[in-house]
């Protein structure tokens, strides 16, 4: 009987001690997320819109398990600097997956659905556009968007062009707005692109060397595989 009494005892103080500490790291968490966002990094919100309790994180931070509080749950992210978000509909790293490079007002395939996220430092997007420039209000709107707009799978242009890395328009993607150009594809794409999509009324120059050099093929309308050209494009025009 003691013994039981005991045991009740030190379960109700560990009870109370979660009550009073609780309130404190959430209130830390709510603080952070609303005044001291990163430079470099992400800010995950339950809302839309960028509304509703949130959490941040700098760049090369990770979180295999969200927890029961924010565990499918997220539905919009905000992106800073040159960082890029790959968030996992399962815990620790698994499952389907996405990355975005740039803000996403409303997850919507994915909204609800992480339970697990990476923030690293992306070569080109975030709020700096630096050498590539230009701001795209897209879909998924957002500040300047660096040498990709920040634009990965989820955003399809008007008039552009969306590159894959796998054959039939699957796999890690980016996309680019007619008018703009690669001279350099970045290293996670470079070299490595299997399929083309393209939108409106654009057309694709692709060219297997940097600044437009080498062979190169010209395409008006999707290629599901890029046959003799697979795995060959470093620089990249959209007209």
């Amino acid at each position: 009987m003691k013994r039981a009494l005991r045991f009740a005892f030190l379960a109700l103080i560990v009870l109370v001690v979660i009550h009073i500490l609780s309130p404190r790291v959430e209130a830390q968490i709510r603080s952070r997320n609303r005044s001291d966002q990163p430079r470099e990094g992400a800010c995950f919100y339950m809302d839309a819109g960028y509304r509703g309790e949130s959490f941040c994180v700098n760049t090369n931070e990770s979180q295999p398990n969200l927890g029961g509080r924010y565990n499918d749950r997220i539905s919009s992210i905000r992106i800073f600097g040159r960082s890029e978000v790959t968030v996992y509909v399962d815990d620790n790293f698994n499952g389907s997956r996405q990355t975005f490079r740039q803000d996403v007002p409303n997850l919507r395939d994915w909204n609800d659905r992480i339970s697990s996220f990476q923030v690293t430092g992306g070569q080109y997007g975030g709020q700096d556009a630096g050498q590539y420039g230009g701001r795209d209000t897209g879909q998924y709107g957002g500040r300047d968007t660096g040498q990709y707009g920040g634009r990965g799978r989820g955003y399809e242009p008007r008039n552009g062009a969306c590159f894959y890395i796998d054959a039939g328009n699957r796999g890690d993607s980016f996309c680019l707005n007619a008018g703009e150009n690669l001279q350099r594809v970045e290293d996670r794409f470079n070299d490595q692109i299997s399929s083309i999509r393209i939108f409106g009324r654009a057309r694709v120059i692709v060219y297997e060397h940097e600044n437009f050099g080498g062979a190169r093929r010209t395409f008006g309308r999707d290629v599901s595989n890029l046959g003799n050209f697979n795995d060959k494009i470093s620089s990249i025009e959209v007209r």
